[in-house]
Order: C-alpha cells, then sequence, then structure tokens
C-alpha cells in the first residue's frame, strides 16, 4: 500500500514537470517583446541607477569641489586677513616723534637739567636713539611703547621742575602750615623722584609722581593764598569804612569810584579760582581807600585850623580892645586927632563966584547964545 502510494506521487510529479514546461515555452514565444520590454525597462532602470549613482557620486564630487573650493577660498580669505591686521605705522610714529619733541623743550625750558641731571641724561640718551631711527626715515613698524614712554619722561621731568620751584615759594613764604599734609606728601614724592636708587623704572610711573608732587604744591599755595586773600579783603573793607566817614564818595566820588572797581574784581578772582590774584585788587582797592581817608582827613583838619586861627585872631583882637578901654579908655573929652562931633569942617558957599563966572562968559559971547 504504502509503495503504491509512492509510486502515484512520483507519477503526479512527472506530469506536473512537463505540463510547466510546457507553460513555460508558450510564455516565451507569445510575450517575446514584453519580455524584451522588460529587459528594456531593467536595463533602463539599472542605467537609470547607475546614472543616479553616477549623478550622485558627481554631486558628492562636486559637494568636494566645493568644499576644496571653500577650503580654498577661507585660506585665501585668512592669508588676506592676515596681510591686513599687517600696519604702517609710519604716520603714528612721526606723529609721536613731533609730541617728544614739543615735551623735551617744555622739560628743557623748565629747568629738568637741574631739577634732576641722572633722569634728564637718561631720557636724552633715549632721545638719542630714537633720534636716529627717525631721522633714517623712520619704521613702519610699532613704536608707540618706547615713544610713548620717552614722551612720559620729558614730561615727568617738567612737572617734577614745577613742584621743585613751587615747594620753594612755600618755603620763602613759611606757608608750609596752611596745608601741611599736602606739603609733606609733595615733599616725600620730590625725594623718591630725585633718589638716584629710586624704584621708578617707567616713563608713565615717574610722570605719574612727578604730576601728584607738583598737585601737593598747588594745594599748598591755594590754601596760603585764599587765607591771605580773606585778610586782605578784611583790611580793604575796613579801608572803605573809613573812607565812607569822611564823605569820600562826595568829595573824591571819581577816586572813591575807582577804589571799589578795585575791590569788586578782587571779589571776582576770589571766587573765580583765583585767589592770589584776588590779593593784589584787594591791597590795591584798600590803598586807595585809606589814600582817600588820609588826604580828605588831611584837607578837613587844615581847614579845621585855619578857622580855629581866625577866631584865636578875633578873639585876641577883642582882648586887645578891651584892655585898651582898661588902660586908656576914650571917655567924653576931646581926644587929639579926632574931630569933635558937631566940629564944622567946611566954610559955607554963597555960588557969588560962580555968578560971577557966569556974566563975563554972557558978555564975551554976546548976544547970539541965547
Amino acid at each position: 500500500m504504502k509503495k503504491r502510494r509512492q509510486l502515484l506521487l512520483a507519477g503526479c510529479a512527472a506530469l506536473a514537470i512537463i505540463f510547466a514546461g510546457c507553460k513555460t515555452t508558450d510564455v516565451d514565444v507569445d510575450d517575446g517583446s514584453s519580455s524584451a520590454s522588460s529587459s528594456q525597462v531593467s536595463t533602463s532602470t539599472s542605467s537609470s541607477t547607475t546614472t543616479s549613482s553616477s549623478s550622485s557620486s558627481s554631486s558628492s564630487s562636486s559637494s568636494t569641489t566645493g568644499d576644496d573650493s571653500d577650503s580654498t577660498s577661507s585660506s585665501g580669505s585668512s592669508s588676506s586677513s592676515s596681510s591686513s591686521t599687517t600696519r604702517d605705522y609710519s604716520a603714528d610714529n612721526d606723529a609721536l616723534w613731533a609730541t617728544i619733541q614739543a615735551a623735551r623743550q617744555a622739560a628743557i625750558d623748565a629747568g629738568a637739567a637741574d631739577a634732576n641731571s641722572v633722569a634728564f641724561a637718561a631720557a636724552e640718551a633715549d632721545y638719542e636713539v630714537q633720534k636716529k631711527i627717525m631721522e633714517a626715515g623712520g619704521s613702519s613698524e610699532d613704536m608707540s611703547a618706547a615713544l610713548k614712554d620717552l614722551n612720559y619722561r620729558y614730561q615727568g621731568l617738567t612737572a617734577l621742575a614745577n613742584a621743585q620751584k613751587k615747594k620753594a615759594q612755600v618755603d620763602e613764604n613759611d606757608w608750609a602750615s596752611y596745608n601741611k599734609t599736602s606739603y609733606d606728601s609733595g615733599s616725600k614724592k620730590i625725594t623718591d623722584l630725585t633718589n638716584p636708587l629710586s624704584t621708578i623704572s617707567t616713563g608713565k610711573a615717574f610722570f605719574d609722581t612727578a604730576y601728584s608732587a607738583e598737585k601737593d604744591f598747588d594745594s599748598v599755595l591755594t590754601t596760603a593764598y585764599r587765607t591771605i586773600a580773606k585778610g586782605e579783603r578784611q583790611k580793604a573793607f575796613e579801608a572803605k569804612k573809613n573812607a565812607d566817614s569822611v564823605k569820600a564818595a562826595v568829595s573824591r566820588k571819581s577816586d572813591y569810584d575807582k577804589a571799589v572797581t578795585l575791590f569788586k574784581n578782587g571779589d571776582t578772582h576770589f571766587v573765580t579760582g583765583n585767589p592770589q590774584g584776588s590779593i593784589d585788587d584787594y591791597i590795591a582797592a584798600g590803598e586807595e581807600f585809606t589814600s582817600l581817608y588820609n588826604e580828605i582827613s588831611e584837607a578837613r583838619a587844615q581847614a579845621l585850623a585855619a578857622i580855629e586861627a581866625a577866631k584865636k585872631r578875633v578873639s585876641e583882637s577883642e582882648d586887645i580892645a578891651v584892655e585898651a578901654d582898661k588902660t586908656a579908655p576914650l571917655g567924653n573929652g576931646d581926644v587929639e586927632g579926632i574931630e569933635a562931633e558937631d566940629a564944622k569942617l567946611l566954610d559955607d558957599d554963597d555960588f557969588s563966584a560962580a555968578e560971577d563966572a557966569q556974566s563975563a562968559a554972557e558978555d564975551a559971547i554976546g548976544e547970539d547964545v541965547e
């Protein structure tokens, strides 16, 4: 039974194979063009795939080329940027050199060589080095660091010289007590700047210290001037009160107005930050007011003296008359040289001589006169 089943299956399989082979042959013959078309489609698809791949490859290549181009462009831009950062500093160096020339001359005029001969000599040595470079055509490189340092040194020397002069003025007038704190601070800085062992190494540091020292002594002088100005103003005001007491504004109006103007100028200078100038104005105003007072007072004194002298003379005359009356009173008797009250000084005249003269004239002229 089992064997028959196997033979039956084998037969069915053989028939299926034969049938399948016949079916395949018919399809190939009838649909040859379709197969060819399918083949073409397949080929086209393959070609398209190849083209797409090629296009993709080309795109990739293009992208790569673009990247390379960007890279090249970036490299070129970087190179250009690097090239543009290389500046020509010639003009800047020339400008700084001109500034140094002015600073150096100012230092020389201020007496920098005497203020600190060592520092001035060092600055001059550096100046000669930079001068050779500039006279040889300068440099396109940035020289600002060296040039600015030299400029600061000359400016610092000028400030130091000025500070020393102002300190001397304070010392000569004994004004240190007006602002002792600033005086001590400025004095210490001057000592540091002139000390050969000073640790001040850069031009900027030297300038900052010297400038600060000068300002310290400016503070001392300003305090002194303001204090002195207030004192002189008070003196001038007292002198004005004296001039007013003798009515100087009336009797000497022009000179009085001049003094008042000087006084007001002093006030203006004081409130605008020039106390030194106000001192001169107050002193001048005080002198004018004092002069007016003295001159008017003197004139008044002389006038009073003259009046008193006149009064005295009158009084003395009265005293003499009284004394004379006592010594030799006139009484009622005759006095030699003085006529009596009823004395006849002239003889009576009857005018007869005049009548005789007229008669004689008429006789001489004749009747025509009438």
